[in-house]
């Protein structure tokens, strides 16, 4: 993957590290650039054969470790808190995986190798698939998310993954989405890597009505493709996307009109009504009454293929 080429665990002690400034900052995440210490669930015993990296950690973290009495979250002084094993087998084996950053000024995704060890303000998505980018990098779930997501002072979009990607409607047949989501993370990867700018800076071009330049134009132009054919995948053949710059909350972006989003929003919730009156009704009687209010808080209906299958929030 563009972002990140060679970015690989080396050894049972040592991990890569990625968080969200280099994911949406770099144009390419550079190999080595930041390492960790990582014994994963090792034993102590098993640790210990790995000389320095466990003497560097008697003398730097246990000290801390003992003195702790409260929020303890994990004994073992050699691991880490908080690990997300089962996320990391869910991706074991895989090509890739898409990843987004927790905090963020533009929504944006990207892919990065399995082997590395994610910060817990980098999202990971245990997909693969190009038209699974094609769909959440659409204007559809963007404004899905800026909708339902929270917004952090002078930081931009607080993006979590219950709240907006488990709710997200997805577009029926990914697969269709799959050319243009080649041709468009492959384009702005090579535009990343001729200006030399990570994610932010390219959303930043893209949003700004003065920049002209025919790589930006084109990247606007691919997006305009990607959410008109993400709005066919859900047969909603009558909105006028109407793209352009517009104001909002979060500044100017090139996006679609007013009546669009708020066309478009209006008929997700509509869709997450319909599969939870679904879902309610497969299940009978035993099904637990909820208030209308949580119908937004509802992912897609049961038995439904999703991108969202082995949803992971965070590491």
């Amino acid at each position: 993957p563009p972002l990140a080429p060679h970015i690989r665990r080396t050894s049972a002690s040592t991990a890569d590290r990625i968080g969200g400034l280099q994911l949406m900052s770099k144009a390419i995440v550079s190999n080595h650039e930041r390492w960790v210490i990582n014994f994963g669930d090792c034993s102590e015993q098993k640790a210990r054969e790995y000389r320095l990296p466990y003497d560097h950690l008697v003398a730097t973290v246990k000290p801390k470790r003992d003195k702790l009495t409260v929020q303890v979250h994990e004994s073992a002084f050699w691991k880490h808190w908080d690990r997300r094993d089962e996320l990391y087998e869910k991706i074991k084996g895989k090509s890739r995986v898409l990843v987004c950053p927790e905090v963020s000024k533009h929504c944006c995704f990207a892919f990065l190798p399995p082997d590395l060890l994610f910060a817990h303000k980098v999202n990971v998505i245990p997909d693969e698939r190009y038209g699974a980018f094609a769909a959440l990098q659409s204007n559809v779930h963007v404004e899905w998310a800026w909708h339902n997501g929270t917004t952090m002072r002078n930081a931009g979009l607080s993006y979590t993954t219950s709240g907006c990607l488990a709710t997200f409607p997805q577009p029926e047949n990914l697969e269709n989405l799959e050319g243009i989501g080649t041709q468009y993370y492959e384009f702005r990867a090579a535009i990343m890597v001729a200006r030399n700018s990570g994610l932010t800076k390219i959303y930043d071009l893209m949003n700004d009505n003065n920049e002209r330049s025919a790589e930006i134009l084109e990247l606007r132009r691919l997006q305009v493709e990607l959410d008109e054919l993400v709005i066919r995948q859900y047969g909603w053949n009558d909105i006028e996307l109407a793209h352009d710059f517009y104001k909002a909350k979060q500044g100017v972006r090139y996006t679609f009109g007013e009546e669009a989003k708020r066309s478009v929003l209006r008929r997700l919730l509509q869709i997450n009504r319909d599969r939870f009156d679904s879902e309610k009704t497969n299940a009978g009687n035993d099904h637990r009454p909820e208030r209308t209010s949580d119908v937004a808080h509802r992912g897609p209906h049961a038995g439904q293929e999703t991108l969202f299958d082995d949803l992971t929030r965070r590491q």
